[in-house]
């Protein structure tokens, strides 16, 4: 019998250092809506599109993308932020109405 020799890479303290930076920079920043109506072509609402803007509390001029920001994010949060917009959409009806 002829035993394979495998190895695995653990990762270093600063692969794990780097990963939990990320992690906390992302968790920092704030997210800002736009609801952006659609109109059918009567002029009748037919619905209305949640955009998300990310940025960070240190550069708030600059906005990050938005796929970057809902993939380092837990599911658990990105359930929260699932849950937050139709709660904003719902206090905002009366504007699109």
């Amino acid at each position: 019998m002829v035993m394979k020799n495998i190895s695995h890479r653990l990762p270093s303290s600063t692969d794990i250092n780097q990963r939990q930076e990320a992690r906390l920079f992302w968790q920092q920043c704030q997210r800002f809506y736009t609801f952006q109506p659609i109109y059918q072509v009567s002029g009748r609402l037919l619905a209305i599109e949640i955009l998300t803007a990310v940025m960070h509390a240190t550069t708030p001029e600059k906005r990050l993308s938005p796929e970057s920001y809902f993939e380092a994010l837990g599911i658990e949060q990105r359930l929260h932020v699932v849950h937050e917009q139709p709660t904003l959409l719902k206090e905002w009806h009366a504007f699109f109405a």
